[in-house]
């Protein structure tokens, strides 16, 4: 009977306890409560402030950024300008040499027309002088002379005989 007079004065004892802990523990939570909201509010007061921080630092490497770029566009300008004036250069120089290759082909084709007129020319001039010689040195040899020339070659060379007017002895 000990042991329950013991049992039950535990329990007693931990009941007061209890009712005389209560308001404490009511108060710890009320504290939880309010410590969880004054972190909340801290939390996002900090978290804005790291925001606007955040967005100042990304604003001043970005004119940064922009600022070195500007410098570098500029460097590259100042280092492509020369070439780009001797390419300049050398595309006039390509245009001009195209025209003179132009003329000077336009001159080439018309000395060949005037060489290949001429050429057909002298042909023509040539033919025909040709064959007034030959009908005159016909008229002044004779028929014979003529057939005995075309003979020439089956039974040996040609008789030559001597043109009117001219000396026998050479």
């Amino acid at each position: 009977m000990n042991a329950l007079w013991l049992l039950l004065g535990l329990l007693i004892g931990a009941a007061l306890a209890i009712a005389a802990l209560w308001p404490r523990l009511r108060a710890q939570g009320h504290l939880s409560d309010t410590f969880k909201a004054l972190s909340q509010d801290a939390l996002k007061g900090v978290v804005g402030q790291l925001s606007e921080l955040n967005q100042a630092q990304l604003l001043a490497a970005k004119a940064q950024a922009e600022g070195e770029l500007e410098k570098r566009q500029q460097a590259v300008e100042q280092l492509v300008a020369p070439l780009k004036e001797q390419l300049g250069r050398v595309d006039q120089q390509l245009v001009k040499l195209d025209q003179e290759r132009r003329e000077s082909r336009g001159r080439l084709e018309a000395q060949l027309r005037t060489l290949t007129e001429t050429g057909e020319k002298l042909r023509t001039e040539t033919g025909a002088r040709h064959r007034a010689t030959q009908a005159k040195h016909a008229r002044a040899v004779g028929p014979d002379a003529a057939t005995e020339r075309r003979g020439a070659g089956r039974n040996g060379p040609a008789l030559r005989l001597p043109r009117a007017g001219h000396a026998t002895g050479r």
